[in-house]
């Protein structure tokens, strides 16, 4: 991210991209050569963990988000704490930095606002979250795609 995005990001993003981005670089440690080694040592002792949780479950049903959505427009704020917003997040977000799939799913409402839920896979399973994805779709029954620029679903 650090070489490769945000250069980009500081040319062609608008003010809340920038601040985005650099919310999340702070937690990203700038790494020298034995510090990136160790911390892809710890990538790949996780996954190990990961993959051999796996090995006995072939798929994690989890939430999208630890609370319901915000409402519209909300995470754009200039005042957004920005560390609560990713912990929020953190189904979606953690295990992709693990080369681990995931799919998220709607689900319906609640307190209309649309919630779902997130599934998660071993590497390269795509074929399981996808199966699952379908039985949920099937059970689901059809959700009306939520209209942004109203607020409605």
């Amino acid at each position: 991210m650090r070489a490769g995005l945000w250069p980009l990001v500081q040319k062609h993003g608008d003010e809340k991209v920038k601040r985005s981005i650099g919310v999340l670089l702070k937690g990203v440690p700038d790494l020298d050569r034995d510090g990136f080694l160790k911390a892809l040592a710890q990538r790949s002792t996780m996954l190990r963990k990961w993959q051999q949780f796996f090995a006995s479950y072939p798929l994690i049903l989890t939430a999208v988000s630890w609370q319901l959505p915000y409402d519209l427009g909300e995470d754009q704020r200039h005042d957004l704490d920005f560390e609560e917003f990713y912990r929020r997040l953190a189904p979606t977000t953690a295990t992709p930095i693990l080369g681990l799939p995931g799919l998220s799913a709607p689900m319906g409402l609640a307190q209309s606002r649309p919630v779902g839920v997130h599934l998660i896979a071993d590497r390269y399973r795509e074929d399981v979250l996808l199966d699952a994805g379908a039985v949920l779709e099937r059970a689901s029954g059809r959700i009306t795609p939520a209209t942004p620029e109203s607020g409605t679903g």
